[in-house]
């Protein structure tokens, strides 16, 4: 809440800024003529001016005026409101009584019931934003700043729009959003310390990509701001900080320099933050001054300096681009400049990730899974983002990161929108900024003028501005006034064949596409789902013939040039009984093929997952097909195109088409547009890959008849999951752990844990019997730490329970109850653990112990003597942080973010034990699997004992 008194004795207004839940951002809120909007407005106006009732305040507020409406990062409605009152001089009016009342009533009305808005929903409850966090559209603010989520004009007016800068629309009063705006352009197109998993880049694709040699060596990269100013990265300079043995080359892809158009410039003044940490890296920004100015061309041209607003969301699809080594521990590096595209990640799980040594001044980028990274040599190069405009915004540098393109280590790139401010007023040439240069003589006026390369011989110009809109007068900011070319743009980057948007598939990488073709003309795509048995949409057959059609499997041609291309009639279609072709509900087909199909590795079936498999918002997918390449054009490729796409949130996707969109449907892609399916590719797969060793496989229902799937074979891809697993351990001693036992599979090794929990019952992993699920193939061993020279009780198995939810692929409901053919005597060494309450709590940070005889380290033996390690119990949004998929309510994880101690190979089955303050020993868990031994950010997932509880209790009567 903001007060912008008018008449202290009279009147006064305030100005509010509230979300609101259970109903959805659309963009037609920003039109006065749209029946969202004259719904919306006058609802939210009288509840807002009821909101004083029963209140002191009753009767004192005037009118309520609605300023602007605005989406929040989980598209929520965000509305900007004044309140007018009329003050009277014996009832004082403050801010903090005004929004004490105001909050109090509005969580009154909205508590008694919601206010339903017809097809847009219902809204449920309203948060009011506080001035830090959400502040009003074009308020003036004494102070002369802006928060940090809104735009700052030249005029101190703030203006509440997401990167109103450089869009085509002036939202100041003075125009400054649109002001200096040539820049993020690429005219020279026809249409990070670290890059691992990239491609070549096009000259001129990134025309503000600098090599800074040291000695003529590449050793960073670097951004053009301006003819005279480049951004890098502090580390850069750590050990080489005289800015004479440094030198600048722009203008080209190639290392060797070979590129007419390559400019070489010498550095006058290297700058580094005041506050830039070597050994945490914060603050990691360094602009260097040339010798002499660049001239601008369509190979030569300066990035975006975004405001210290503007909002990269997590998610957004950017690009890195350098000359870094293309794996870790690869020493040669390339000798074209390479890019690739990254995904912005979430800040806090990226700081978990790094066990929480992010500061704000950092951001990360890349993929949780790893592959494409920024590597060794790509440090000081940039991190770009493309905007609606088309413009390019520098949104980090390449600072720091562990490994490259590894497995949840994602690179980390200095916040640009943080060290934006010191950037613009270190290149304004303050002399208290510390400058790594040494006296001017006259020996050094050789090293600080620059030359050109090629066809380019004067780099001479007048110096221009940063592209970028100060939040201060431009006088605060800039020494000049001119204005820079156009920049940024990429007209000269030859598009790819695309599926719109995609790439061409490898032979084999989609081995479940498949392409439809009505005589010789592909109409449309279909997944393989069995030998005979094949998927498809329902309105590639509305018109077609089945005489005609023809599927061909195996191939990425078009043509079937491909030797392995098999060709398929088919025998019947059976569309789904509910299919409606006006609004296409049930859109799904199943194909019977004319004969059986014979499984290669160019032609599997895809996984059908669960009726309760969930795929998550913001899950990239893959689309696969034939396809038109982009809308209009009917040429369709050659070759089968694929692209990664999006899970999209359903509600915000019904409300982009006019809440069409029914229980049966779902979207994928992008809100920006730019990838997707078209026509052609109707029919064909939305593939998702789930977690290396967690398959998503599901049987077709057997139905009556010949020829019928009954069970799909093995796909999906190669478990990765240790599924059997103490690393970082100590030996036990006799009779510590009583509740221990070992499993033997036919009295000949030892297989898994298992914890003894009352005279005849013992608890395991369920997964430990999906082989050997027949009792008398085992044997229980108690009473021993040792597995030679065995001195305790053996008891063979009478009968294996397995949770009836257990899930082979899931590892859900991981649990069975193994029952003794005779019930076991307590003694010293042999004794049950106790059991928790469903309602039992074991917080977070919990020490308890895993103990058992898997291997002591990931590949290795098993250990001959019983081993044991103390773990924290990890909370359930940390964990799933950690396996952001494949966490249900029945697992808890335990470990240490570092890891270093884990459960391993031949643990499975085993205890994980708490003690509780009265001394006893409680089961919180029952080690299940994890991602490989005590890796880093894999702790040990364990079948939480709590959740299934009363199944146990159930079958034991208990």
């Amino acid at each position: 809440m903001i007060l912008l008194a008018c008449h202290p004795r009279r009147e006064l207004s305030f100005e509010h800024t509230v979300e609101l839940r259970g109903i959805v951002y659309d963009n037609s809120l920003q039109r006065e003529t749209s029946d969202y909007y004259r719904m919306l407005t006058p609802t939210l106006e009288r509840l807002f001016l009821t909101s004083f009732r029963s209140s002191q305040l009753e009767g004192s507020c005037a009118s309520c005026t609605i300023l602007q409406y605005s989406r929040n990062g989980n598209s929520s409605v965000i509305v900007h409101f004044r309140l007018r009152f009329i003050h009277q001089a014996s009832q004082p009016l403050s801010s903090s009584l005004e929004e004490e009342a105001f909050t109090r009533g509005l969580t009154e009305a909205l508590n008694k019931q919601g206010i339903p808005l017809a097809t847009y929903g219902t809204i449920s409850s309203a948060f009011l934003t506080r001035p830090s966090e959400a502040s009003p559209y074009g308020i003036e603010l004494k102070s002369g700043s802006c928060p940090g989520n809104t735009f700052a004009c030249k005029n101190s007016q703030c203006v509440w729009k997401e990167n109103p800068e450089c869009d085509g629309h002036a939202d100041c009063l003075d125009a400054s959003d649109e002001a200096d705006c040539d820049c993020g352009s690429r005219p020279a197109m026809q249409t990070a310390n670290r890059i691992v998993g990239g491609s070549k880049a096009s000259r001129g694709e990134f025309p503000w990509q600098v090599s800074l040699r040291e000695n003529n060596e590449h050793f960073c990269g670097a951004a053009i701001l301006t003819e005279k100013w480049l951004v890098s990265a502090a580390h850069c300079f750590n050990e080489f900080q005289d800015p004479k043995v440094w030198a600048a080359y722009a203008g080209t892809t190639s290392l060797s320099g070979i590129d007419p158009s390559t400019v070489k410039a010498g550095i006058a003044r290297i700058i580094t933050h005041p506050s830039y940490n070597a050994d945490t890296a914060d603050f990691d920004v360094a602009v260097l001054e040339l010798a002499s100015p660049m001239a601008f061309n369509k190979y030569i041209q300066p990035v975006c300096l975004p405001g210290a607003g503007h909002h990269f969301p997590a998610g957004k699809k950017c690009l890195i681009s350098g000359w870094g080594y293309l794996k870790e521990d690869f020493l040669v590096k390339p000798e074209t400049l390479q890019k690739a595209t990254v995904e912005l990640l979430d800040q806090v799980l990226c700081s978990s990730l790094y066990s929480y040594a992010l500061t704000d001044r950092m951001v990360c980028a890349g993929y949780l899974e790893g592959k494409i990274d920024s590597c060794q040599g790509d440090s000081g190069g940039p991190l770009v983002c493309e905007e609606p405009s088309g413009k390019f915004f520098l949104a980090g540098i390449v600072s720091w990161g562990i490994g490259c393109a590894e497995a949840r280590r994602p690179g980390v790139y200095a916040r640009v929108t943080k060290l934006r401010d010191w950037i613009l007023d270190a290149v304004s040439a303050s002399p208290a900024f510390t400058a790594l240069t040494l006296p001017e003589t006259p020996s050094s006026t050789n090293s600080s003028s620059a030359t050109t390369e090629g066809i380019s011989n004067s780099i001479t110009s007048t110096p221009r501005a940063i592209s970028t809109i100060s939040s201060a007068p431009a006088t605060s900011k800039s020494a000049t006034t001119a204005r820079p070319q156009e920049c940024g743009g990429r007209p000269g980057l030859s598009k790819p064949n695309k599926i719109v948007g995609g790439f061409n598939a490898s032979r084999g990488e989609i081995p479940w596409q498949v392409s439809l073709k009505e005589g010789s003309r592909h109409f449309c795509g279909a997944t393989v789902v069995g030998e005979r048995w094949l998927l498809s949409a329902a309105h590639c057959f509305n018109q077609t013939k089945l005489e005609y059609i023809k599927a061909y499997i195996g191939t990425t041609s078009l043509n079937g040039a491909d030797g392995n291309t098999v060709k398929v009639s088919i025998k019947k279609v059976v569309q789904h009984p509910s299919y409606n072709p006006i609004i296409l509900d049930f859109d799904v087909a199943v194909l019977e093929l004319a004969s059986p199909l014979l499984f290669n590795k160019y032609i599997q079936p895809v996984c059908l997952p669960l009726a309760v498999q969930k795929f998550p918002v913001g899950k990239k997918c893959m689309i696969s097909g034939w396809g038109n390449i982009q809308e209009g054009n009917i040429t369709k490729p050659e070759s089968l195109q694929k692209a990664s796409v999006g899970i999209i949130d359903q509600k915000t996707c019904n409300v982009l088409y006019n809440f069409s969109l029914t229980d049966r449907m779902i979207c994928a892609g992008f809100l920006e547009g730019k990838v997707d399916s078209c026509q052609g590719d109707s029919g064909g797969p939305l593939a998702c890959e789930e977690t290396p060793g967690v398959k998503a496989t599901a049987a077709v229902p057997k139905t009556s008849g010949p020829a019928k799937p009954t069970q799909l074979p093995d796909c999906g891809m190669t478990p990765a999951v240790a599924f059997n697993k103490i690393v970082g351990g100590s030996a036990a001693a006799r009779g510590e752990w009583p509740w221990q036992v070992s499993l033997w599979l036919r009295r000949k090794e030892h297989k898994c844990g298992a914890v003894l929990i009352a005279e005849k019952w013992l608890l395991s992993a369920a997964h430990c019997f999906d082989v050997y699920s027949d009792p008398k193939m085992w044997v229980a061993f108690l009473g021993t730490p040792f597995l030679t020279d065995i001195d305790g009780r053996v008891e063979k198995i009478y009968r294996i329970y397995k949770h009836p939810f257990y899930n082979v692929y899931t590892l859900d409901y991981d649990v069975a109850l193994l029952e003794l053919t005779t019930p076991m005597k307590y003694t010293s060494t042999i004794k049950p653990i106790c059991l928790p309450d469903n309602s039992h709590t074991f917080r977070e940070g919990s020490r308890c112990f895993i103990t058992g005889w898997g291997s002591t380290k990931e590949g290795g033996f098993m250990s001959k003597q019983l081993q044991k390690a103390a773990v924290n119990v990890i909370g359930d949004q940390a964990c799933k942080k950690f396996y952001p998929i494949q966490i249900s309510s029945r697992m808890v994880c335990a470990g240490f973010p570092q890891g270093a101690v884990d459960s391993c190979s031949g643990d499975a089955g085993g205890p994980l034990a708490c003690k509780e303050p009265s001394g006893r020993w409680f089961l919180a868990g029952i080690t299940s699997w994890g991602y490989g031994c005590a890796r880093p950010y894999f702790p040990g997932v364990y079948t939480k004992v709590t959740a299934v509880r009363g199944w146990i209790a159930q079958n034991l009567k208990l």
